[in-house]
């Protein structure tokens, strides 16, 4: 074998390792493997820390929908491998989603002017083993206005999503609609969603308050919240007895 022949068989050999690797990192018809391998990384860092997050499950989420798997199955393997591990959670971790949920509460609680809103109840979301105070079923807020001669009492949940889902946002589960208006019907006391959308709880860059008896479902289109968007966010929130709006 010459020198000539050598080099031609090994740009040959190069040749063949390029189209080796390009071949078998392209995506293919079938790419299940890839794609469960994708899902099984996503799953072994969620569950590194021994938590699985709100933000983690909503990755898990994302990336099971995108190829077509069951998210829920995802998520609850991963939980499972969680529970069965024998160790314990190395690090505290921040739930964002439920921080700035909080703080969108006490943002819309901000806007009630204390000369005309007395906050009744503030709903918490503590338990153990299964077991909650029943109020907690309740709306977060339980407000009277007052003025002058005039009371009434209403009622807020308040909602805080980062961004958009298919122009629009998916607010509640169903059931959780349910027990609002039981309470609504039953205690014969108005209820709104107070909606924050983008930024953060704390200062969200668009605000809705929605009446509940105009909520038919669970996913709101952006069209229809616009109807009820408050325009000035620098301003108080108000209420007109005598039509029983809020806004």
């Amino acid at each position: 074998m010459n020198k000539m022949t050598g080099l031609i068989l090994m740009v040959l050999g190069a040749v063949s390792l390029i189209i080796g690797f390009i071949i078998y990192y392209s995506p293919s018809e079938n790419s299940a493997g890839d794609d469960s391998k994708v899902i099984q990384h996503a799953m072994d860092v969620a569950v590194s820390d021994g938590v699985l997050t709100n933000n983690e499950k909503d990755t898990l989420r994302r990336l099971a929908v995108e190829r077509k798997v069951d998210a829920e199955f995802v998520i609850d393997t991963a939980q499972r491998r969680i529970n069965e591990s024998k160790y314990k959670a190395e690090t505290a971790v921040i739930d964002h989603s439920k921080k700035n949920g909080d703080d969108f509460e006490k943002y819309i609680v901000k806007k009630l002017n204390k000369k005309y809103f007395t906050i009744k109840e503030w709903a918490g979301d503590k338990f153990v083993n299964g077991t909650f105070a029943q109020t907690t079923l309740n709306p977060d807020l339980i407000i009277e206005f007052s003025n002058k001669e005039i009371k009434q009492t209403f009622a807020i949940e308040c909602k805080w999503r980062k961004e958009l889902f298919k122009d629009g946002l998916e607010i509640a589960e169903n059931p959780q609609l349910e027990r609002y208006r039981t309470y609504e019907a039953n205690s014969g006391n108005k209820v709104f969603l107070a909606i924050g959308l983008g930024n953060e709880g704390s200062s969200p860059n668009r605000l809705f308050i929605v009446p509940l008896s105009y909520i038919s479902n669970n996913f709101l289109n952006i069209k229809f919240l616009a109807k009820f968007e408050k325009q000035d966010l620098g301003k108080n929130l108000f209420y007109d007895f005598e039509n029983g709006s809020l806004r």
